[in-house]
């Protein structure tokens, strides 16, 4: 009787931990940036990253792995490829909250963030 052993490498676990890892990560970036950035009222690709730059400092300035709530991605569009993020639901708050307060969608979503209970009178 003889059997079998099959010894996996460290750098074949590896590659399936890391990968497990990016699926339940992945499973978390239920929203694009740039529908969201659409949704704010913004229209300048400038503006979009810088929105975006501050999105990832305020992320790393608390020590938020990014992975979990940002990931570049490519989409596409009638006929052309544009740069876009998967990003998560905190992501999505902290893209509102760094958007230009002059679009009144981000005016009434910063205030409603600093006092929740503020009547904002629609005009």
């Amino acid at each position: 009787m003889s059997a079998s052993v099959m010894v996996l490498g460290w750098s074949s676990a590896h590659s399936a931990l890391e990968q497990y890892l990016e699926s339940v990560h992945s499973a978390s970036l239920n929203h694009y940036a740039s529908e969201v950035f659409k949704e704010m009222g913004h229209t300048d690709l400038q503006e979009f990253e810088e929105i975006m730059n501050r999105t990832i400092l305020a992320l790393k300035a608390a020590r938020m792995p990014q992975e979990q709530h940002l990931k570049l991605t490519f989409r596409v569009s009638d006929r052309y490829i544009f740069k876009d993020w998967k990003i998560s639901d905190l992501s999505r708050h902290l893209i509102m909250i760094n958007g230009s307060p002059s679009h009144e969608f981000v005016a009434r979503y910063q205030i409603k963030c600093m006092h929740p209970n503020t009547k904002i009178l629609k005009q």
